[in-house]
């Protein structure tokens, strides 16, 4: 029986989820949550965040007008959309006090909440324990999610999207580097944080329940229309923004587990669950494989084969492509600026 928790107040969430591991779900989810608003990922904390040494002091004028600049220029890029825009980012950006990050970014998440009329705020961004102490130190009450799935699945699906480089050899690589993060990171704030955990496959098969024990755990109010997510207008507008979001103006695909039993080769499999294998069994993923004998000769074998831009790219809408291209190039921009 689903129990409705009395209304609390809403604090920060912050996502610890891999690419193609139901993200965009969970994410789509809180945003219709009546006190969340989960706007689309600008990577705005990760691409600033692992780039601070290159601007400096950042209470230096100078190296705070800088990062600010680009704060605003990887917002004009990004592909989702937001309730405020550029010129509300600039007020925002022009009252924030040099020298936090964090303070900037999460300046624009509580104008976007405040926008759209929600108490709080939903953040996903991607390898959050790579930029954690920004966070930390810029929200003191931030609670965090973190979702995982089957590493085959996720690899299947990194395989399957249009707009991601590489196969299961990176897809793979990403998951174990990401787990190992998420879990070091977890045990560094379990005494202080509230970090509700699941994982996509109980997302799917019982989402009542799976929610419920979330924000349980986050000591929020559990609302049963985050199960109508698909409905939601914000919801449906970004569905309609990328390719690799159209799935979530979608009912729940409650049997979307297990498909790289059919969708991956056998070697393909046998390398993931090298890869991966012990971080799987935290997880209660079993192998369904032997140790492959020569990992070495295999990752050089599937590595060779792996797409840097697969074909169906060219697919994508030349909209979309466009707004990619533009993406990457003030991400190239930031990532190569000389340390000051």
């Amino acid at each position: 029986m689903i129990r409705t928790m009395a209304r609390v107040m809403a604090e920060p969430i912050f996502l610890m989820c891999s690419e193609r591991s139901g993200s965009n779900l969970i994410t789509r989810m809180f945003d219709s949550h009546s006190q969340y608003r989960a706007p689309p990922a600008v990577h705005l904390l990760r691409i600033l965040g692992e780039s601070l040494v290159r601007y400096g002091d950042l209470r230096s004028p100078r190296n705070w007008a800088i990062l600010v600049d680009d704060c605003i220029a990887l917002f004009d890029a990004k592909i989702g959309i937001w309730t405020i825009g550029t010129t509300e980012v600039e007020r925002l950006a022009a009252k924030t006090a040099p020298g936090s990050l964090g303070s900037l970014v999460l300046s624009l998440y509580r104008a976007e909440a405040d926008a759209a009329g929600k108490e709080s705020f939903f953040v996903k961004e991607n390898q959050i324990y790579g930029f954690a102490p920004v966070i930390l130190e810029s929200c003191p009450t931030a609670r965090f999610i973190y979702l995982v799935r089957d590493p085959r699945d996720m690899a299947l699906s990194w395989l399957e999207a249009a707009s991601l480089r590489g196969g299961p050899v990176r897809a793979a690589t990403v998951w174990a580097a990401d787990q190992s993060g998420f879990l070091t990171l977890c045990s560094q704030i379990a005494a202080t944080r509230h970090v509700a955990r699941l994982t996509y496959e109980s997302l799917i098969g019982a989402a009542a329940l799976a929610l419920e024990r979330v924000c349980a755990t986050l000591d929020i109010a559990f609302e049963p229309d985050t199960l109508a997510f698909h409905r939601t207008e914000s919801v449906v507008a970004n569905a309609n923004e990328a390719v690799d979001w159209r799935n979530t103006s979608r009912p729940l695909m409650t049997n979307n587990s297990g498909k790289y039993r059919t969708g991956l080769r056998r070697d393909q499999v046998a390398f993931i669950e090298a890869t991966c294998g012990e971080l799987m069994g935290m997880f209660g993923y079993e192998a369904s494989l032997e140790r492959a004998e020569d990992l070495p000769m295999l990752t050089a074998r599937l590595t060779a084969e792996e797409p840097f831009e697969k074909a169906a790219y060219q697919t994508i809408p030349a909209a979309e492509r466009e707004r990619r291209k533009q993406w990457q190039a003030v991400v190239a921009r930031i990532r190569s600026r000389t340390h000051a």
